[in-house]
């Protein structure tokens, strides 16, 4: 993926970016980042443009998911990505259900 002339090979590097892009607090140039993002997953796959922007947003909310409430704030705010498997934000549920939640997909 390319954006604003900087090649991003690794979802790291395309997190990161997203991330720094995000605290800058500007809505035109996220935007601009998830269009990018966008349009990098379509070129790689099968996918119409509806399907990888929920895969951009899938994926951002997924890695935010690994930091802090506050990043994964940031991340929610800045393009609309939520945590695809906890959906909303995964800081609000505690570990036991977490854990209860593990369990029983588990066994589905």
């Amino acid at each position: 993926m390319v954006f604003e002339g900087k090649t991003l090979e690794t979802m790291g590097e395309i997190f990161d970016t997203a991330l720094d892009v995000a605290k800058t607090g500007n809505s035109d140039r996220c935007q601009k980042f998830l269009t990018s993002y966008v349009e990098y997953i379509v070129s790689e796959s099968n996918l119409n443009v509806a399907e990888a922007e929920n895969i951009a947003k899938s994926n951002l909310g997924y890695f935010a998911g690994y930091y802090s409430n506050e990043v994964y704030e940031t991340i929610n705010k800045a393009y609309g990505a939520v945590h695809p498997v906890f959906g909303g934000n995964p800081f609000d549920l505690s570990p036991e259900e977490v854990y209860k939640w593990g369990l029983e997909a588990r066994t589905k």
